[in-house]
């Protein structure tokens, strides 16, 4: 949770006003994958990405991955 807490600190200090969007998430057995932009404090889309992360019994993230930049190919939608 510090972690998670730190990271995130420094994230706001970088990107002013910045703020994530999800677009979608699939979730089955304990497992999801979110797909998301980054957006400015405007909400001009900076960079899309997804993460895949796995739950604990209690739906709580034990562990989270994310992958960015994705193709500019793909859309947010």
């Amino acid at each position: 949770r510090d972690a998670l807490s730190d990271y995130m600190g420094g994230f706001q200090g970088n990107v002013p006003g910045g703020n994530f969007r999800i677009i979608e998430v699939i979730s089955h057995n304990g497992r999801s994958l979110a797909r998301w932009v980054l957006q400015d404090a405007d909400g001009t889309v900076l960079q899309l990405g997804a993460s895949f992360a796995m739950h604990d019994q209690k739906g709580r993230l034990k562990n989270i991955n994310g992958f960015s930049p994705l193709s500019a190919s793909d859309t947010a939608s």
